[in-house]
């Protein structure tokens, strides 16, 4: 039987997760690094997840939609108009540095 159950996502996940967005979205490059290491781990975790397909129906539902788009912001930024943000962003703080000096 198909239980539809309502996704469980590990509440220690999600803090650390809206910190490194916060983080790439303030221009920090390193955040751009870490979130490539989460979704490179994400990637290897799903085939378990998805053996788990017919036992949480609604978790797989919403788990591919989720990947996908998580892979669509990761090629948004390293595409050459993002790698120019962060270092237009990267340039800028470096030049407030060497004015506060």
């Amino acid at each position: 039987m198909v239980s539809l159950e309502f996704p469980r996502i590990p509440p220690p996940r999600i803090p650390p997760l809206f910190a490194i967005l916060f983080r790439i979205a303030a221009g920090k490059n390193w955040a751009r690094i870490v979130y490539v290491v989460v979704f490179l781990t994400d990637v290897i975790v799903l085939p378990f997840m998805l053996a788990d397909f017919w036992q949480s129906l609604l978790n797989s539902i919403l788990l591919m939609p989720e990947a996908g788009l998580q892979a669509y912001a990761l090629f948004l930024l390293f595409t050459q108009p993002a790698r120019s943000w962060f270092l237009r962003k990267w340039q800028g703080n470096s030049d407030m540095t060497n004015k506060v000096k």
